[in-house]
Formats: C-alpha cells, sequence, structure tokens
C-alpha cells in the first residue's frame, strides 16, 4: 500500500438506533469507533489528522449510502477515538449488513473494509422488530418517526410518541406522559371505558384532562370536574369547569373557570370564562359571557346573563334578566329586573326594568299606529322613569286650592310654529303648524311650570299642569257668572215691578 497512515487494533462499536425500520427503542444513534493509527513504518503517531467515514452496503461498492468527515482527530501514542454519527446524522435502515470505509486526510481509503457488527442495543431493537404484539411490555424510550403495526396490548409506553404511527390497536394500554401526535389509522381506536379514579381517563401529566366520571358525565380540560362526585348529566369543557362538583347534576360549564365552585347546583349552564364560577348551590342560572354571574353563590337562581361581566356582582340576588356587556353589573341582592345594556343603579334594587344608557333616542316598533286607551306616560327628567301621572290623594300632601295661582294665566301668550327640520322629521315627510307656548316665556310667569334637560337648560312646558289650572280659571269665571246672573234676575224683577207701578197710575190718571 502507498498510504501515510495504517490503523491496525481496530475496535468498532455500533451502538444504533437505526437497527430496525420498524420499531426504534431509546438506543443511541452513534458508532463509537476506536483504533492505533501508526506511520507507513508501523510507528504509533501523534498528531491531529482529518478521518473520513463512508458507509457501503457492499464490500466493493463505488457508491457510499453515508458519509462523515471529522476535520481534527487527535492522536496520542497513536490511539484515537471517534464517535461516528456526532456531526452528520446517520439516517440508515440498518436492516441489511453494512462495510466501513476509512480514508486519513488526502489519503485514499483504507482496505480492507470493516464489516459492521451488531451490538447489545441492536439485539433489543430485533427482538421488538420481529414482534407483532407487545403484551404486557414496557416502552420506556422514545418512537420517533416509528411505524407500530402491531398491538399494543396491555401495554406501558412511559416516553414520548412523536410523529409515530400506530396502525394497530391499543388495548388497555397506558400511555403515560407521552404524546400521539399523528393519526391512529382504522381500526385503531382508543376506547375510554367508564372511568374511576384510576383507570378509563385520559391525564396531562399527573392531572385529569379527559374523563368521564360517574353517570352520564363529560368533562374535558387540565382539573375538569373530579373523581369523587356523584353528581350525573354534567357537562364541563375547561380548566377546573365543575372542578368542585359532588352532588349536582344537568350542569353545563364550557370555559375555563366556569361553574369551577359549583357543588350541588342543578340545572346550571356557564359559558366563558369565569361565568358562574363562584356559584355552590344556586339552581337554573344561566350565564354566557367571560365573568357572567360571576359572583352568584348561594342564594340567587333563575337568573339569565348574557353578555361579558353581566350581573357579576349579583350574589344573591334571583330571577333576574340582564343582556349586554356589564349590565345589570352594579346589582347585588336585587330581584325580578331586566337590565338591556343597562347597568343596576342601585345594589338592592327590584321589580325594576333598565334599557339603554348613554342613548339619546328611542325609537319602538308597534306604538304608531297602535290604538288603545289608558293613562299617558311621563317621563321623569331627572331619573327618566316611565310612568304615568299620579292622582290619588295617597301620593300626595299639602293639599290646597289653587286659588288665584291661575290668574296669571292670561298672561300667557300661546303661539303657532313649526319645529326646526332637525328636530322634526314630520308626519309622513310634512312639517306641521303646531301650537303652544314657548318655555322661556312661561320660566318668567310659572316657573315650576317647565322642565329642564340633564345640562339644567330650558327643555320644556308640563302642559299636563295647565289643564287643573285652566279649570280654576273657568271655575272662577262661571262662580262670577253665577253670580252677575243672580244680580240680573233681581234687576230683572224689580224692572218689572216698576213697570207694573207705573202702568197702573198711568191708567188711574187715564180715568180721571
Amino acid at each position: 500500500m502507498n498510504q501515510l497512515f495504517r490503523i491496525f487494533q481496530l475496535v468498532l462499536t455500533c451502538q444504533l438506533a437505526l437497527v430496525s425500520s420498524h420499531l426504534m427503542a431509546a438506543l443511541p444513534q452513534t458508532i463509537n469507533y476506536q483504533g492505533v493509527l501508526a506511520n507507513s513504518g508501523g510507528t504509533p503517531v501523534n498528531t491531529t489528522v482529518s478521518m473520513t467515514f463512508s458507509v457501503y452496503n457492499a464490500p466493493g461498492s463505488s457508491m457510499p449510502l453515508y458519509v462523515e468527515s471529522q476535520p481534527a482527530v487527535v492522536v496520542t501514542n497513536g490511539n484515537f477515538n471517534v464517535v461516528i454519527g456526532s456531526v452528520t446524522p446517520i439516517s440508515l435502515g440498518f436492516d441489511v449488513p453494512y462495510w466501513l470505509g476509512v480514508q486519513i486526510n488526502a489519503d485514499g481509503e483504507m482496505s480492507p473494509r470493516q464489516p459492521l457488527a451488531a451490538s447489545p442495543y441492536a439485539f433489543r431493537a430485533a427482538s421488538l422488530d420481529s414482534a407483532a404484539t407487545v403484551t404486557g411490555g414496557q416502552i420506556t424510550g422514545s418512537l420517533s418517526g416509528t411505524l407500530i403495526s402491531g398491538n399494543l396490548d396491555g401495554s406501558k409506553i412511559t416516553g414520548t410518541i412523536n410523529g409515530a404511527q400506530i396502525n394497530g390497536t391499543i388495548s388497555n394500554a397506558i400511555v403515560d406522559g407521552g404524546r400521539l401526535i399523528n393519526t391512529l389509522n382504522a381500526p385503531a381506536n382508543i376506547a375510554m371505558v367508564s372511568s374511576t379514579a384510576t383507570v378509563g381517563n385520559i391525564m396531562k401529566g399527573s392531572s385529569r384532562f379527559i374523563h368521564n366520571f360517574g353517570v352520564s358525565n363529560t368533562f374535558v380540560g387540565v382539573n375538569s370536574g373530579n373523581f369523587s362526585l356523584s353528581g350525573s348529566s354534567n357537562t364541563g369543557i375547561g380548566t377546573t369547569a365543575l372542578q368542585a362538583l359532588t352532588t349536582g347534576f344537568n350542569n353545563v360549564a364550557l370555559g375555563s373557570g366556569a361553574l369551577a365552585a359549583n357543588m350541588n347546583g342543578n340545572f346550571n349552564t356557564a359559558i366563558g370564562v369565569g361565568a358562574l364560577a363562584a356559584n355552590i348551590s344556586n339552581i337554573s342560572n344561566t350565564a354566557i359571557g367571560a365573568g357572567a354571574l360571576s359572583a352568584n353563590t348561594t342564594g340567587g337562581s333563575q337568573n339569565t346573563a348574557l353578555g361579558r361581566n353581566a350581573l357579576s356582582n349579583n350574589t344573591t340576588g334571583s330571577e333576574n334578566i340582564a343582556i349586554g356587556m356589564d349590565a345589570g353589573s352594579g346589582l347585588n341582592t336585587g330581584s325580578n329586573n331586566i337590565y338591556l345594556n343597562a347597568p343596576a343603579l342601585a345594589a338592592s334594587e327590584a321589580n325594576t326594568i333598565r334599557i339603554g344608557y348613554t342613548h339619546s333616542r328611542a325609537f319602538i316598533a308597534g306604538v304608531q299606529g297602535s290604538t288603545v286607551t289608558g293613562n299617558a306616560v311621563l317621563v321623569n327628567p331627572g331619573s327618566g322613569q316611565l310612568g304615568v301621572f299620579a292622582s290619588s290623594s295617597r301620593f300626595k300632601e299639602e293639599i290646597a286650592d289653587i286659588g288665584a295661582a291661575s290668574s296669571r294665566l292670561m298672561q300667557l301668550r300661546p303661539v303657532s310654529f313649526r319645529y326646526k327640520a332637525e328636530f322634526d322629521e314630520g308626519e309622513y315627510g310634512a312639517r306641521l303648524t303646531q301650537y303652544g307656548l314657548i318655555a322661556e316665556e312661561v320660566a318668567s310667569i310659572y316657573p315650576d311650570l317647565i322642565s329642564r334637560d340633564v345640562d339644567g337648560k330650558i327643555l320644556t312646558v308640563r302642559y299636563h299642569f295647565l289643564p287643573p289650572m285652566l279649570l280654576n280659571e273657568v271655575q272662577k269665571q262661571h262662580r262670577t257668572i253665577d253670580t252677575q246672573n243672580s244680580r240680573i234676575e233681581t234687576l230683572e224683577q224689580e224692572l218689572r215691578e216698576i213697570k207694573t207701578l207705573l202702568r197702573s197710575r198711568l191708567d188711574s190718571a187715564n180715568r180721571q
């Protein structure tokens, strides 16, 4: 040989995770290669050389299947030790014989090539590769890119199943800390039997993740539900959903923390993060939206909250309805309220309907053209509350006659007018001539007869105050007319008597 170096006392240790194309145990994916390097005269050397390693499928093949170069291999007293595969990953199947060729620096490849022999790891892989069924066994390594076409029957996989494909059946097997990333092709199934605290569950680490503990229950999410409940027909989806449940039944919780504190409440529906989170024993509540009815605890039942933080502060109030973000959020203990995109203005208010909050106009279909009899509706200018004008004495105090207070009505100036276009959409397109008073003029004569807006500006005349004042003036005029009529009758009687006396005297004078 015309080689500058030669290798003798070769030691090859093939420690491979690639021995089997079907099943990879947790084996080293490298080849340990040790030897003694000497010069052409046979003297061991002390130097640093470049080594190139090539793997062939035949001793005389000209096309390597794998090549790796290690540019700085340290040789001491002729001894060197390299790990083939530490630079370029080995991707061979190792299911046929292979030969190793070695080249030093720019020298030609040494001959003869060395056949690769199996290590103890390979025997383990081979035994797994030949088995179609792993029954009662344990795989503790990693299955990476491997195909398992047999059955894992009662087996335990404690490693990671990453990119692997399992075409067989996993019967009564435990996947402990592993991951199934690819598909389980038919006829493979993951069958979740009726679960107990120890079987029939899918865990995430040590936390319950998917289980159906109890009767007709379904729980999905880290620590959703629990393994001691006795309630039935519950569904909890989301982290800690229904985690405190004991005897409650027919509850639905969708969202992290939804109904998390519920123990024995029934017929509750919570959809959204933290919805009905504090509910313990209340029944028939519906909360849809993050934080909806989140403070409801033990006294509030039959509430409906739709919207983020709707009825979020309600603790013991019942039969409330709130629709819209923060709707009814100020309510604490009040009951039988309806809030439509409006907050509660008192923590304990009851039997109240609130619609809107910052709106400046309202349109209600079904009013125009609908004829009814009853009382006119008024608006309290301070609170915006709707109601009818109360006339019963039970609502009044300091009752007194109007007296002369209405005498200034004659100073008011009735006017005809049209509203400005921006304030009058017209009746079917026509802006009508209307009749009334000017509020500013009324204010100078009757200050209590005008109403102001929220900014304190004069807004309108309290026209419903006018009829009693007009009636008072009419009654005063009627009394005056009665007095005048009585006086006229007296005068007429006196006139008749005078006429009779005059006629009598004229007749007597004529006879004389």
